[in-house]
Protein backbone atom coordinates (compact mmCIF):
# COMPACT_ATOMS: atom_id res chain seq x y z
CA UNK A 1 0.00 0.00 0.00
CA UNK A 2 2.86 2.58 1.16
CA UNK A 3 4.68 1.55 -2.19
CA UNK A 4 1.81 2.22 -4.40
CA UNK A 5 1.18 5.58 -2.49
CA UNK A 6 4.79 6.58 -2.86
CA UNK A 7 4.28 5.84 -6.76
CA UNK A 8 0.92 7.55 -7.21
CA UNK A 9 2.41 10.27 -5.59
CA UNK A 10 4.99 10.38 -8.13
CA UNK A 11 3.47 9.86 -10.82
CA UNK A 12 1.69 12.85 -10.29
CA UNK A 13 4.65 15.14 -9.52
CA UNK A 14 6.15 14.21 -13.01
CA UNK A 15 3.07 15.05 -14.84
CA UNK A 16 3.22 18.20 -13.30
CA UNK A 17 6.96 18.51 -14.15
CA UNK A 18 6.25 17.29 -17.69
CA UNK A 19 3.07 20.06 -18.51
CA UNK A 20 5.40 22.75 -17.23
CA UNK A 21 8.57 21.74 -18.74
CA UNK A 22 6.62 21.37 -22.37
CA UNK A 23 3.86 24.32 -22.07
CA UNK A 24 4.43 25.41 -26.00
CA UNK A 25 4.65 22.02 -26.92
CA UNK A 26 1.26 21.19 -28.15
CA UNK A 27 1.95 17.47 -29.65
CA UNK A 28 3.40 16.34 -26.19
CA UNK A 29 0.89 18.72 -24.09
CA UNK A 30 -1.97 16.35 -25.82
CA UNK A 31 -0.24 12.96 -25.00
CA UNK A 32 -0.12 13.97 -21.47
CA UNK A 33 -3.41 14.62 -21.05
CA UNK A 34 -4.09 11.53 -23.35
CA UNK A 35 -2.34 9.75 -21.10
CA UNK A 36 -3.85 11.17 -17.91
CA UNK A 37 -7.04 10.30 -19.38
CA UNK A 38 -6.48 6.70 -19.40
CA UNK A 39 -4.55 7.20 -15.59
CA UNK A 40 -7.65 8.80 -14.09
CA UNK A 41 -9.88 5.85 -15.72
CA UNK A 42 -11.46 3.71 -13.30
CA UNK A 43 -9.77 0.73 -14.42
CA UNK A 44 -6.58 2.28 -13.68
CA UNK A 45 -5.90 3.50 -9.98
CA UNK A 46 -2.15 4.76 -10.24
CA UNK A 47 -3.57 7.87 -9.45
CA UNK A 48 -5.74 7.37 -6.23
CA UNK A 49 -3.39 9.36 -3.72
CA UNK A 50 -2.88 12.13 -5.76
CA UNK A 51 -7.03 12.19 -4.80
CA UNK A 52 -5.80 13.70 -1.34
CA UNK A 53 -6.22 17.49 -0.94
CA UNK A 54 -2.82 17.83 1.17
CA UNK A 55 -0.95 16.17 -2.03
CA UNK A 56 -1.66 19.60 -4.21
CA UNK A 57 -1.45 17.84 -7.87
CA UNK A 58 -5.07 18.33 -8.62
CA UNK A 59 -4.63 22.03 -7.42
CA UNK A 60 -1.21 22.77 -9.29
CA UNK A 61 -2.69 20.39 -12.05
CA UNK A 62 -6.04 22.89 -12.77
CA UNK A 63 -3.64 26.00 -12.51
CA UNK A 64 -1.54 24.77 -15.34
CA UNK A 65 -4.59 23.69 -17.56
CA UNK A 66 -6.42 27.06 -16.97
CA UNK A 67 -3.49 28.47 -18.63
CA UNK A 68 -3.13 26.09 -20.98
CA UNK A 69 -6.51 26.18 -22.38
CA UNK A 70 -7.38 30.44 -21.70
CA UNK A 71 -8.32 30.76 -25.47
CA UNK A 72 -7.47 28.11 -27.03
CA UNK A 73 -7.99 27.48 -30.86
CA UNK A 74 -6.67 23.95 -31.20
CA UNK A 75 -9.21 21.43 -31.53
CA UNK A 76 -7.35 18.51 -31.25
CA UNK A 77 -5.80 19.74 -27.45
CA UNK A 78 -9.57 21.08 -26.33
CA UNK A 79 -11.11 17.97 -27.40
CA UNK A 80 -8.49 15.93 -25.33
CA UNK A 81 -9.06 17.39 -22.24
CA UNK A 82 -12.50 16.87 -22.18
CA UNK A 83 -12.09 13.36 -20.49
CA UNK A 84 -8.98 14.65 -18.62
CA UNK A 85 -11.51 17.49 -16.40
CA UNK A 86 -14.06 14.52 -16.25
CA UNK A 87 -11.92 12.68 -14.25
CA UNK A 88 -10.14 15.18 -12.40
CA UNK A 89 -13.98 16.20 -11.40
CA UNK A 90 -13.75 12.90 -9.16
CA UNK A 91 -11.49 14.64 -6.83
CA UNK A 92 -12.45 16.04 -4.04
CA UNK A 93 -10.20 19.34 -3.95
CA UNK A 94 -10.55 19.35 -7.88
CA UNK A 95 -14.40 19.37 -8.04
CA UNK A 96 -15.52 22.77 -8.72
CA UNK A 97 -12.51 23.37 -10.87
CA UNK A 98 -12.73 20.83 -13.21
CA UNK A 99 -16.50 20.91 -13.58
CA UNK A 100 -16.00 25.08 -14.36
CA UNK A 101 -13.58 24.76 -16.56
CA UNK A 102 -16.12 21.71 -18.71
CA UNK A 103 -18.91 24.38 -18.30
CA UNK A 104 -16.67 26.73 -20.00
CA UNK A 105 -15.71 24.38 -22.58
CA UNK A 106 -19.44 24.75 -23.48
CA UNK A 107 -19.41 28.33 -24.41
CA UNK A 108 -16.68 27.90 -26.42
CA UNK A 109 -17.40 28.88 -30.76
CA UNK A 110 -16.94 25.01 -31.62
CA UNK A 111 -20.52 23.20 -32.06
CA UNK A 112 -18.33 19.56 -32.06
CA UNK A 113 -16.19 20.54 -28.87
CA UNK A 114 -19.55 21.90 -27.28
CA UNK A 115 -21.46 18.56 -28.10
CA UNK A 116 -18.60 16.53 -26.85
CA UNK A 117 -18.29 18.17 -23.39
CA UNK A 118 -22.29 17.92 -22.94
CA UNK A 119 -22.49 14.48 -23.85
CA UNK A 120 -19.19 13.86 -21.56
CA UNK A 121 -20.76 15.59 -18.68
CA UNK A 122 -23.76 14.01 -18.73
CA UNK A 123 -22.20 11.02 -18.78
CA UNK A 124 -20.33 11.58 -15.99
CA UNK A 125 -23.69 12.82 -14.13
CA UNK A 126 -25.40 9.64 -14.45
CA UNK A 127 -22.31 7.43 -14.05
CA UNK A 128 -21.39 9.67 -10.75
CA UNK A 129 -24.05 11.17 -9.54
CA UNK A 130 -23.95 12.53 -5.86
CA UNK A 131 -20.14 12.37 -5.94
CA UNK A 132 -20.70 15.47 -8.32
CA UNK A 133 -23.72 17.27 -7.90
CA UNK A 134 -26.49 17.42 -4.90
CA UNK A 135 -28.41 14.50 -5.92
CA UNK A 136 -31.40 16.82 -6.12
CA UNK A 137 -30.19 18.78 -9.25
CA UNK A 138 -29.38 15.63 -11.22
CA UNK A 139 -33.05 15.91 -13.59
CA UNK A 140 -32.40 19.23 -14.03
CA UNK A 141 -28.98 19.21 -15.45
CA UNK A 142 -29.34 16.33 -17.21
CA UNK A 143 -32.54 18.08 -18.87
CA UNK A 144 -30.30 21.13 -19.80
CA UNK A 145 -27.56 18.61 -20.77
CA UNK A 146 -30.00 16.94 -22.99
CA UNK A 147 -32.33 19.26 -24.05
CA UNK A 148 -30.02 22.64 -25.41
CA UNK A 149 -28.87 21.83 -28.86
CA UNK A 150 -25.22 21.90 -28.03
CA UNK A 151 -24.29 21.45 -31.91
CA UNK A 152 -26.26 24.07 -32.73
CA UNK A 153 -24.03 27.03 -35.18
CA UNK A 154 -24.95 30.64 -34.80
CA UNK A 155 -25.56 32.87 -31.88
CA UNK A 156 -23.14 31.47 -29.34
CA UNK A 157 -25.01 33.93 -26.60
CA UNK A 158 -27.89 32.03 -26.71
CA UNK A 159 -25.80 28.82 -26.21
CA UNK A 160 -24.00 30.57 -22.96
CA UNK A 161 -26.91 31.84 -21.75
CA UNK A 162 -28.07 28.35 -21.20
CA UNK A 163 -24.41 27.24 -19.93
CA UNK A 164 -24.65 29.75 -17.40
CA UNK A 165 -27.55 28.31 -15.97
CA UNK A 166 -25.91 24.92 -15.26
CA UNK A 167 -23.63 26.83 -12.38
CA UNK A 168 -25.88 26.68 -9.67
CA UNK A 169 -27.21 23.76 -10.78
CA UNK A 170 -24.06 21.82 -9.80
CA UNK A 171 -23.42 24.42 -6.71
CA UNK A 172 -20.32 26.42 -8.23
CA UNK A 173 -19.80 29.89 -9.32
CA UNK A 174 -19.48 31.24 -12.73
CA UNK A 175 -15.99 33.03 -13.31
CA UNK A 176 -15.76 36.35 -13.87
CA UNK A 177 -14.60 37.72 -17.52
CA UNK A 178 -10.92 38.97 -17.42
CA UNK A 179 -10.77 42.44 -18.25
CA UNK A 180 -9.62 43.50 -21.53
CA UNK A 181 -5.99 45.34 -21.65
Amino acid sequence: WYQRRVHGLKLGADIIHFLCKYVDDDRIQIAIYKCLNYLLSDEVPFLEPCKDPACGFSKEFLEIAAKQFYQCRNMIKLLSCIDMFVGMALFPSARNGAIGRLLMLLGYPYPRLRKDVAEKLYTAVLTYGEELVPEDQIDAISDLLLETPWSKKGNIHDLRAERDKLFPLFGISKPQPRAKG
